[in-house]
């Protein structure tokens, strides 16, 4: 059977509510509910259609991209794609573009591809009539987050909604060795 995918950054708790306050914001003042169904997120890939047999094979591809120290993710201000989205857009970093790099090679399947833009999403789908509105609204507004992000997430559609499947790890970074640790 065929199942949706979906790898992406979570944010933690205090900043998806902060996130997930601002579509509530923007749906209750522009009608674009298609945004507060999937959990508040960073896309690393495009969602992708494959057969639930090769689910353990993407696990384990997935865990190659893994071999990395965790980074800093910073959200900054607001921005957009032309009728398409309104996000809160993200520092574009050097360890977020080889993860989603190494995450894309790794597919066991070829997902649909395009530039790497990342961002929160606070809008999309039903925003092309409203979106100078919104636009107009959020572009100058500001706003600063950042965590520290220690792994990915891949999600599940389960036909209704976007499910956590699987949860993955970087490295814990380097050790710090002590005289003590090298004589014991």
């Amino acid at each position: 059977m065929e199942s949706m995918y979906l790898i992406a950054i979570l944010p933690p708790p205090d900043i998806s509510a902060r996130v997930h306050l601002i579509r509530q914001e923007c749906a209750e003042a522009f009608g674009t509910l298609a945004s507060l169904r999937p959990p508040v997120h960073m896309t690393l890939a495009a969602p992708l259609r494959m057969d639930s047999s090769r689910e353990q094979n993407l696990v384990t591809n997935l865990e190659r991209a893994c071999n990395q120290s965790p980074f800093n993710v910073e959200l900054e201000n607001f921005g957009g794609f032309e009728n398409v989205a309104v996000f809160i857009d993200v520092k574009k970093t050097a360890a977020l573009t080889r993860l989603r790099k190494e995450i894309v090679s790794n597919l066991p399947v070829k997902a649909p591809s395009g530039p790497f833009h990342p961002h929160f999403t606070i809008a999309y789908r039903d925003i092309a009539e409203v979106y100078p509105l919104i636009m107009g609204r959020f572009k100058r507004r500001k706003f600063f987050a950042s965590f520290v992000s220690s792994g990915f997430t891949l999600l599940k559609h389960d036909g209704r909604a976007w499910q956590r499947f699987h949860e993955f790890s970087f490295l814990a970074g380097p050790k710090q060795l002590s005289l003590e640790s090298l004589f014991a």
